[in-house]
């Protein structure tokens, strides 16, 4: 479970897919890199040269799967439709499946071979286009044979266990599928009416005091119905969002959600109110794996995010200074140039890692954020940066005792 704080009221919907594929660290080691083309290049890590090209019938290959004895890549390709089988021997593709057919289309959004490489795990959706309207069925998994290119049987979900997304993998022997949860929650930790909530699924009902108070919660299924969730499978625990109804979060509340919250999602994203010494703020900070701290581009905003950094070091706290990632949000599109890079260039000098998030005409009028796609290019690009610099500080293992400090 990895714990990230962002610092302001902007959200980040971290998104992350794997498309390198590297065989072990070794002297001949091969990666093997997935293009906006209908190429995969092989690069060398010795000479750290592309060394060939291994051309696929699908364009914009997205995923990239290592078979038990590596000498096969699974490759999955952009509609998510099919699979192709490359032979690392030759370098080319011998095979391709699909489950789609007619006005059935199947996304296939997870791959796991088995060890035998005679059958497969799938996780998969069906997409059924009827007349008036689309049917769609699942997520499933299901078990398909390669020789025969059939589904052979589904797999049946752990109890309560059903999710959006998983990735899964045999065990060597082949006896055992392993189930991997990647869910990420946002939790609005901020008391002054957070708006985080609205930002992502604004009919979310559940909240800190249900969360906690109900003693049942004991599957992902259960969790689900206390949070909300977007079009991305981005989950959030709203804040209290109305005045009417005013509760007062507290440490304890909030140790006791984050604990049962931990069981079930992968990454938790936590939004602070912007006041350090908040009794809540406090409890958050005993146990980050990074910190975002936002800015806006202008003096003013500068310097209260470095009051923070500040505060932190004050307090010892040069662990988690060293976990920072300082985020420079031009939410208006009039900041400066030269403004940006002199501000950029003094949080680098603290030893923090500094971003430039451009405006984005999308995110600023507020309302839903259901992903990237509507935003710009520059804008995904730099909200993936954020995303890969703060995956640097997340923990190898499950280390809770790893100083947080």
């Amino acid at each position: 479970m990895m714990r990230l704080l962002v610092r302001s009221a902007v959200v980040l919907v971290l998104v992350t897919a794997a498309d390198v594929a590297g065989l072990e660290a070794q002297a001949n080691a091969r990666w093997y890199i997935a293009t906006y083309t209908n190429h995969l290049l092989v690069w060398d890590e010795a000479s750290e040269e592309v060394v060939d090209r291994i051309e696929v019938s699908n364009f914009i290959p997205t995923g990239i799967v290592v078979n038990e004895d590596k000498d096969r890549l699974y490759v999955m390709e952009a509609r998510a439709e099919s699979i192709e089988i490359v032979d690392l021997e030759q370098n080319r593709v011998i095979d391709e499946f699909t489950l789609s057919e007619g006005n059935v289309t199947v996304r296939i959004n997870g791959f796991a071979p088995h060890p035998s490489d005679e059958r497969a795990a799938l996780f998969v959706k069906r997409y059924t286009k009827h007349a008036d309207r689309y049917e769609i069925e699942g997520p499933f998994i299901l078990e398909y044979d390669l020789t025969t290119k059939t589904v052979s049987d589904t797999i049946p979900w752990p109890d309560g266990e059903e999710r959006e997304n998983v990735s899964f993998r045999y065990s060597p022997d082949g006896e055992t599928l392993y189930l991997f949860a990647n869910d990420i929650i946002a939790v609005d930790a901020d008391t002054a009416f957070g708006k985080l909530g609205s930002r992502v699924d604004p009919r979310a009902q559940g909240s800190f005091w249900e969360l906690t108070a109900d003693q049942h919660l004991e599957t992902f299924a259960d969790i689900r119905n206390r949070v909300g969730s977007n079009a991305a499978g981005l989950f959030v625990l709203a804040g209290e969002a109305t005045p009417a109804r005013r509760r007062v979060l507290d440490p304890a509340i909030y140790r006791e959600a984050a604990a049962r919250l931990d069981r079930h999602f992968s990454i938790s994203v936590i939004d602070c109110s912007s006041t350090m010494d908040s009794p809540v703020t406090q409890e958050v900070l005993r146990d980050l794996d990074a910190l975002v701290v936002v800015s806006s581009p202008w003096v003013d905003g500068a310097a209260a995010a470095g009051q923070t950094l500040d505060w932190l070091s004050a307090r010892g706290m040069t662990g988690l200074l060293r976990r920072t990632v300082v985020v420079l949000n031009d939410s208006d599109g009039h900041a400066d140039k030269r403004t940006k890079s002199t501000l950029a260039q003094q949080f680098s000098k603290q030893g923090q890692r500094v971003i430039e998030v451009p405006f984005d005409g999308h995110l600023r009028p507020g309302g839903v954020i259901d992903g990237t796609a509507a935003m710009s290019r520059p804008t995904r690009t730099r909200l993936l940066e954020v995303c890969a610099a703060l995956a640097e500080h997340f923990p190898r293992q499950d280390d809770r005792t790893r100083d947080r400090r």
